[in-house]
């Protein structure tokens, strides 16, 4: 119903309008970021870290992840940049398209970096898709995207490969936390990290196969999940509704 009500509201204004809005909105989500790494995050504080993360401001009755705005406004921000910069060089070349690149780059490094300060790598690695998929669809040539997408792939591997087999390397030249490395050590072996690691997963798993073909109906939940209205929704979803249910829901997500 929320999201609805929000959908009404934008799309009473039309995509000029949005477009000139972009960077007050841009603006906005970033003052968001700066306050809520300011405020005090103390037990009861405005900004109480959850789960160890300073992430959210706690309001009565709800609380607010200021980093969800700003992936949208991120988005419409980087899109005008593009379109700005492809109107402004209608004679492209490979030094322009680098220059575009490289301010599409800048701007997404300031909500990455204050993101990554909460420290949030879940919305990070968002963030950072945001910017590779604005990349692709830019229309920066293929002569760049190439050899930064093949260095991007083989510094993944890398970064892979050292977590599974020298995570220390991270631990003393990254800074990485150890619950990090858990949460690909359960996506990976998850049967082999069967205490508090991977009880979320764990569970999920447990809760989506009871669901079966039809599911035990709404509200007949009874795997317990901690924060499933979040992450977890979907194992909510798969044993409530069953394969019927969930498939229905993805098949939604195709056509959306």
């Amino acid at each position: 119903i929320i999201g609805a009500v929000i959908v009404a509201v934008i799309m009473y204004f039309d995509p000029d309008q949005i477009k000139r809005m972009s960077w007050y909105l841009f603006g906005f989500g970033i003052l968001l970021l700066i306050i809520l790494y300011l405020a005090p995050d103390g037990k009861g504080q405005i900004a109480e870290p959850i789960n160890g993360a300073k992430s959210w401001f706690r309001i009565p009755f709800a609380s607010i992840q200021p980093s969800e705005f700003v992936k949208i406004f991120l988005i419409l921000a980087l899109s005008k940049m593009t379109v700005q910069h492809n109107q402004a060089n209608v004679h492209k070349n490979v030094k322009t398209d680098f220059m575009l690149f490289l301010k599409l780059a800048a701007l997404t490094s300031l909500p990455l970096a204050l993101v990554m300060l909460q420290p949030d790598l879940g919305t990070g690695l968002v963030i950072v898709s945001i910017f590779l998929g604005i990349v692709l669809v830019s229309g920066i040539t293929w002569k760049i995207l190439v050899p930064i997408i093949g260095g991007t792939t083989l510094l993944g591997g890398v970064i892979f490969f050292l977590v599974l087999y020298f995570p220390d390397i991270l631990v003393k030249y990254l800074n990485v936390k150890a619950y990090q490395f858990d949460r690909i050590y359960t996506w990976l072996r998850p049967e082999e990290y069967s205490g508090e690691e991977s009880f979320q997963l764990e569970q999920s798993l447990s809760a989506i196969g009871s669901g079966m073909m039809s599911g035990k109906q709404f509200s007949g939940a009874s795997v317990y999940i901690p924060e499933k209205h979040s992450d977890f929704i979907f194992s909510v979803i798969g044993e409530e509704f069953g394969f019927i249910g969930g498939s229905i829901v993805v098949g939604l997500f195709f056509i959306l």
